[in-house]
């Protein structure tokens, strides 16, 4: 994959832009700390952003963060 090709598959995560590092160092934190199922990290998502609700975008970018494995779920936890 070329890098303008990774570039354009990025998922934007909650936060903004600019705190696009900060929010994947408190996703990875969360995960690597309680090992959530699907249910609390949606949970977790909602308390940690405030004007986040949708269900389905915060499965999107969890799923997003699964798929270039930076999270991976095994016996209905994420690691």
């Amino acid at each position: 994959m070329s890098d303008i090709s990774r570039i354009r598959s990025i998922v934007p995560m909650f936060g903004g832009a600019t705190n696009y590092v900060d929010t994947l160092d408190a996703i990875i934190d969360t995960v690597r700390r309680t090992h959530p199922d699907t249910d609390a990290l949606v949970s977790w998502h909602r308390e940690y952003f405030s004007r986040v609700s949708s269900r389905e975008s915060i499965l999107r970018r969890i799923r997003y963060l699964d798929t270039i494995e930076i999270l991976t779920q095994r016996d209905g936890r994420w690691y």
